[in-house]
């Protein structure tokens, strides 16, 4: 399912987006890592003001845009530097990959418009990310 729409998203090509969606990730869904799986993930947003947002990637509706500066925001600076340094990318060039992205991996990874109880998301998310690269 993410990988269907990943690659509608890269036009099935192989790109270096390809290497920030992998480690972005990993980083932001690993119940183990830095946000604690994608509930933690959505909780950092919630807590910078931008649950509206988020919520709507969650919903039945239209996915609500984010601009790169509202990542920055939500994740805060330490957590995009990490991205950033896991992808080769600069901080602004992550968190305007991350608000082209995100909205829509979550979308994907939430079909039934709530949050799965699955805790990690990491393997499933890396599974529908295959034969991109």
């Amino acid at each position: 399912m993410l990988k269907d729409l990943l690659q509608n998203i890269l036009g099935g090509a192989k790109t270096p987006n390809s290497s920030l969606l992998e480690s972005g990730i990993k980083m932001l869904l690993n119940p183990q890592g830095p946000t604690g799986g994608l509930p933690g993930l959505l909780e950092l947003f919630q807590k910078k003001g931008l649950g509206n947002i988020v919520e709507s990637w969650i919903g039945g509706g239209p996915n609500k845009k984010i601009s790169a500066g509202q990542v920055k925001k939500g994740l805060g600076g330490d957590l995009l530097a990490q991205i950033a340094g896991a992808t080769g990318l600069s901080k602004g060039a992550a968190s305007k990959q991350l608000a082209k992205y995100l909205p829509d991996i979550i979308n994907k990874l939430t079909p039934k418009n709530e949050v799965p109880k699955e805790t990690n998301l990491v393997e499933t998310g890396l599974e529908l990310l295959k034969g991109l690269f």
